[in-house]
């Protein structure tokens, strides 16, 4: 289920993927054009964030799904950037 979010308001989705599938899965993602941005995420080793819209939500979790089972990937969240007016932190949906 979509959350009221706007339909270009980023949505975050937090994967985790073992180091030896990083370089093949930047690959496959970069194959996807405009699909989704992947930063790797600070501090934790092995989980990244792939940046993207809500508008797109279906078409991630479609292509997330036909992973290839060697390389994986898993879900671990899915959440909204909206920067905190005083700290400018992400906040969880």
């Amino acid at each position: 289920m979509t959350p009221a979010y706007g339909p270009d308001d980023v949505m975050i989705v937090l994967v985790a993927m073992p180091d030896r599938s990083v370089v093949r899965f930047q690959g496959m993602l970069l194959a996807e054009e405009g699909l989704a941005a992947m930063r790797s995420q600070r501090g934790k080793v092995g989980e990244h964030e792939l940046w993207s819209t809500w508008v797109q939500q279906g078409e991630l979790d479609d292509w997330l799904a036909s992973m290839p089972a060697a390389l994986e990937v898993r879900v671990v969240d899915r959440y909204a950037f909206q920067p905190d007016s005083d700290k400018g932190v992400e906040a969880r949906a």
